[in-house]
């Protein structure tokens, strides 16, 4: 939030943002492109734009991923019939952690509730 406030309102209250490229050290190694604010001539700590941007692509995909399960829930061709719902991590295979899916709605739920209710009844009578 502050690298953001201090792009749209340059040399205001959250100082300046400033982003460095590839540099070349003085003990010969090559630094990868960081970003940081100087504020009241001091600079806050450098930051990685390749770390950094790898926790803002999991929270863009994240976002999206949360835009299409609610599109998807609202356009479902039966929705007398399935919904989508979220699977708890600890109920994910490992190998394929799909957090959703999609299922018999609780109408059709209940109604198979019942009609295995009603079959085991008349087979223990």
């Amino acid at each position: 939030m502050n690298y953001r406030n201090a792009v749209e309102h340059p040399g205001g209250y959250s100082g300046i943002f400033k982003i460095q490229n590839f540099a070349l050290e003085l003990d010969d190694r090559v630094s990868e492109p960081c970003w940081w604010i100087e504020k009241n001539g001091r600079s806050e700590p450098k930051s990685s734009i390749r770390e950094d941007s790898a926790g803002i692509i999991k929270t863009l995909l994240a976002l999206a991923e949360g835009i299409v399960v609610s599109w998807a829930t609202d356009n479902l061709q039966f929705p007398q019939f399935m919904r989508i719902a979220f699977v708890p991590k600890e109920q994910r295979d490992p190998n394929i952690p799909i957090p959703y899916l999609v299922t018999a709605s609780a109408e059709v739920e209940q109604k198979l509730a019942n009609f295995i209710r009603t079959q085991q009844d008349s087979s223990e009578a």
